[in-house]
């Protein structure tokens, strides 16, 4: 499971589960500083949601 390195967009998450990871963890790359500080969870919401679409795209 790999944890660094890893960004919310089709490209990355082919490649690791391409390389036959089973899942990936995502912080900064998904949860932001912004996004905290601005208390901006629908936001993070809208990215968590893409991101977990393209997960279920590629791992096909």
């Amino acid at each position: 499971m790999p944890t660094g390195g890893v960004a919310p967009n089709k490209e990355n998450l082919e490649g690791w589960f391409n390389a036959g990871v089973t899942c990936v963890g995502m912080s900064a790359q998904l949860i932001s500083k912004e996004i905290i500080a601005n208390n901006n969870y629908a936001k993070l919401e809208k990215d968590m949601k893409k991101a977990l679409a393209l997960i279920k795209q590629v791992r096909k």
